[in-house]
C-alpha cells in the first residue's frame, strides 16, 4: 500500500486531497477501515478518523489485446500468425 502525499502540513482552515494505492497479487475481497492520523502541532492534540475501504479483485489469465505489442513475426501456420 503507498499513499501520495505520505505526509501533508496544512495552514489553519485548509485541507488536502490525498491518494491511496493498493496493489494486490491475487484474487480477493476487501472490506476493511482505514485509520487516518493527524495533529495539531501548535495545541499538540491528536485525531483519528477511520475510512471504510470495500474493493474486490480478480486475477486472470486472459490478455488483454489493447497490451499487446505485436514487435516481430516468428512464424505462420494453420491456426494464425505468432508474433
Amino acid at each position: 500500500m503507498r499513499v501520495e502525499p505520505s505526509i501533508v502540513f496544512l495552514k489553519p482552515n485548509y485541507a488536502c486531497e490525498f491518494e491511496i494505492f493498493i496493489t494486490l497479487l491475487c484474487t480477493c475481497a476487501i472490506e476493511n477501515t482505514i485509520k487516518i492520523f493527524s495533529q495539531d502541532i501548535k495545541t499538540n492534540n491528536e485525531y483519528e478518523i477511520d475510512i471504510k475501504i470495500k474493493a474486490q479483485t480478480e486475477v486472470t489469465t486472459r490478455l488483454d489485446p489493447d497490451e499487446l505489442i505485436e514487435e516481430k513475426k516468428l512464424g505462420e501456420g494453420t491456426f494464425g500468425t505468432v508474433y
